[in-house]
């Protein structure tokens, strides 16, 4: 039977959970992964797939080494790149019976792969705690239950923000957006930075004309969502003209890059970025995001962040993401891929390096040991995060073919930006297009 349902928790609680996962007082040995015995003795290798840059590289290259010094028989293969080069490939690799082992999921993603049995069932491993999941509390557990089945685990949560380039705007004095800005107040926050700078090749923002994650937010605004229950678009034409229509003037007026240069630095990672290259004083990104742009940035520039542009008029839109490690129904190595799970939740030595690198981590007790080990940007996101609890939703889940209809949403997007078709054109096709993928 295939899956339909997704999550279907309370929002509150899982707020509540990050927040008391940052204050635990919990510590000691219990539940950890400390090397005292691997899934088989058999030299085995599993693949694992995960989606990031260079300084996740580096990072995860780190853990895997500790990891396999403590598994020796086990060894890991790593397939990484930016996320959607990266799902692209596990889609093909999917279809094909040939998935890696352990792959990291997205809140976004998960239920094309769900949907077709392509995910293994972990409780059973749970029970038994090959995947040792008793510092969780249930409810962050059932997070990843699709009808009633654990088919990943959640190595981080966290949400959105607007990240500025603080110091620039003190060289510039120019008051820093406040922290509930307006999108008519960021345009014109976009204006005046842009005056004031008075350079050639600088932009306010990177064009996010092409996000789903960004137009999500706006739809929230107006009471709507990207999807409806039943895996239908959430939003008509109107709104995604609207939307439209906001980021062009922005283009036309050169507040953002033009096509040809957004199209220059699409894909890159942090280290490559606008942001950090200071082609650009800001970005929309999610907050465990900040500390990779922090280190990048030019003349080592300070960044600070406030609430995605809101609407004064609407609803919140903010929501809570969070990225998961599941395993493939066709793995051949079950019991090894779950001991790396089990490593990545619950080694002590591990979480000391990987600490909030995802977003909070919902292990209380791992979390209570590197609370002291948050670097500056993790600790202005912890506050920020509790700053926005109030105003989160938990997005309705996407439907199988939702990487498709991402898809087709840039295709509209650059059609708009690179002049090819009016905006009202664009958004027809699209509609038409996403009509056909979630027939």
């Amino acid at each position: 039977m295939l899956f339909k349902k997704g999550i279907t928790i309370g929002v509150s609680a899982i707020l509540a959970l990050s927040i008391s996962a940052c204050s635990s007082t919990g510590s000691g040995p219990k539940g950890a992964d400390n090397g005292t015995g691997s899934a088989a003795q058999e030299k085995v290798t599993i693949r694992f797939s995960w989606f990031g840059g260079e300084a996740r590289s580096k990072l995860y290259t780190t853990m895997i080494e500790d990891f396999e010094k403590k598994h020796p028989n086990i060894k890991i293969e790593q397939e990484f790149g930016e996320m959607g080069p990266v799902f692209d490939k596990l889609a093909t690799q999917s279809a094909g019976g040939n998935a890696p082992d352990v792959m990291s999921m997205h809140l976004t993603r998960y239920m094309d792969y769900a949907n077709r049995n392509q995910l293994l069932p972990l409780d059973d491993m749970i029970t038994s705690k090959a995947i040792d999941m008793s510092d969780f509390d249930q409810k962050i557990i059932d997070v990843g239950k699709v009808n009633g089945k654990t088919i990943m685990v959640s190595i981080g949560n966290s949400s959105k923000g607007f990240f500025y380039n603080a110091d620039l705007f003190k060289r510039m004095n120019v008051e820093p957006p406040k922290f509930d800005v307006t999108w008519d107040e960021f345009a014109a926050k976009a204006a005046e930075l842009k005056k004031a700078v008075n350079k050639p090749g600088f932009y306010f923002i990177d064009d996010q004309s092409s996000s789903t994650d960004t137009f999500s937010y706006f739809l929230r605004q107006r009471g709507k969502d990207f999807y409806t229950p039943e895996g239908k678009l959430g939003f008509a034409k109107e709104d995604m003209i609207a939307f439209h229509q906001f980021w062009d003037k922005l283009r036309k007026d050169g507040l953002i890059p033009p096509a040809a240069l957004t199209a220059e630095y699409n894909g890159k990672p942090q280290q490559d970025s606008m942001l950090a290259k200071g082609v650009t004083a800001s970005v929309i990104a999610p907050g465990n995001q900040m500390k990779i742009f922090q280190m990048y940035m030019k003349d080592k520039d300070q960044l600070d962040l406030v609430r995605v542009p809101t609407d004064p008029k609407g609803k919140n839109g903010e929501d809570i993401g969070g990225v998961f490690l599941s395993i493939s129904s066709k793995s051949k190595h079950p019991k090894e891929a779950a001991t790396f799970i089990n490593y990545w939740i619950n080694d002590v030595d591990g979480a000391k390096l990987f600490k909030d690198e995802l977003g909070i981590i919902q292990n209380k007790r791992i979390s209570a040991i590197i609370q002291p080990l948050r670097v500056p940007a993790d600790v202005k996101v912890a506050e920020y995060q509790q700053k926005i609890t109030p105003y989160v939703t938990v997005p309705v889940t996407p439907p199988a073919g939702n990487a498709d209809i991402g898809k087709q949403f840039t295709t509209a997007s650059q059609a708009i930006a690179f002049e090819k078709k009016s905006i009202e054109q664009s958004v027809s096709d699209f509609f038409n297009e996403s009509s056909r993928i979630l027939k």
